[in-house]
């Protein structure tokens, strides 16, 4: 061996070098050192897989609160399934269908469909409405000049406030089968009255709605033929609903400006 630093040989049993006083320990393996073969203890790799083997077997099973967490989240996981299989069901997703109508049926006509801004415009105002009525059917009862029944039917305020109450007027109803670009015919379903363009047979036309059992209800399309948009009467009982919301705000502050004042 000899020294990195001074050069000079040094024999066996020296901790430094007598030359230069360098630790034998500072200095790098020498060409002799690096030409020995590395060798590969076997007995340590067995004894790290039998560690392993012992890891594995002691290995404790899953305690009652994490079989319960697995449950708890596969119960999840099978909830949100159904759900999500209910709200396509009750909310079809939306799909278009472009092609030629081949059959354009009479317009029937049916009961309009359920508004439910109407129902729960017409629910508020009972409720609004209820101690006036109340004290209107007193004073009848006081004075004994109108039976209660007979004015409020005399003022149609049961008409009126029954949230169930459907209007009598029909509303048309059109079956249409579209053929599409790859031969599959299309039953579509239109309720309700034309506003913009109309359908013939013949026509392009490209209609948009949400499928439920095989049929497109349409509500709104396209007609290529005539270059004319299609659409069908809406309805805007929302904003009846907003406006009583908006009234009904407007009294809670004003109720509650009057209590603060006292």
């Amino acid at each position: 061996m000899r020294c990195d630093k001074c050069g000079n040989k040094i024999t066996d049993g020296h901790e430094e070098c007598p030359t230069c006083n360098e630790p034998l320990w500072a200095l790098g393996p020498t060409a002799g050192d690096m030409s020995a073969p590395l060798t590969v203890s076997v007995q340590g790799d067995s004894n790290i897989a039998a560690s392993n083997r012992r890891r594995q077997e002691l290995t404790l099973p899953p305690s009652r609160g994490q079989m319960a967490l697995q449950q708890a989240g596969f119960a999840a996981a099978i909830a949100a399934s159904a759900a999500q299989s209910a709200l396509a069901y009750v909310i079809p997703a939306k799909r278009s269908v472009y092609g030629r109508v081949i059959i354009s049926e009479a317009a029937g006509s049916e009961d309009p469909d359920m508004d439910a801004c109407k129902i729960i415009t017409r629910i508020l105002w009972i409720i609004m409405l209820l101690p006036f009525l109340i004290g209107a059917a007193l004073v009848c009862l006081l004075f004994r000049r109108f039976a209660p029944i007979n004015l409020f039917a005399m003022l149609g305020v049961f008409r009126f406030l029954n949230p169930a109450a459907q209007n009598t007027m029909q509303v048309p109803v059109r079956y249409y089968r579209i053929r599409d670009g790859s031969d599959a015919e299309v039953m579509v379903r239109m309720k309700g009255q034309f506003t913009h363009g109309n359908i013939g047979q013949e026509d392009i036309v490209t209609l948009w709605g949400r499928s439920r059992g095989g049929t497109l209800y349409a509500t709104h399309g396209y007609n290529h033929r005539t270059s004319s948009t299609i659409r069908l009467k809406r309805s805007y009982s929302w904003v009846g609903l907003l406006l009583t919301l908006l009234f009904i705000l407007f009294l809670m502050a004003k109720c509650h400006a009057i209590g603060g004042a006292r």
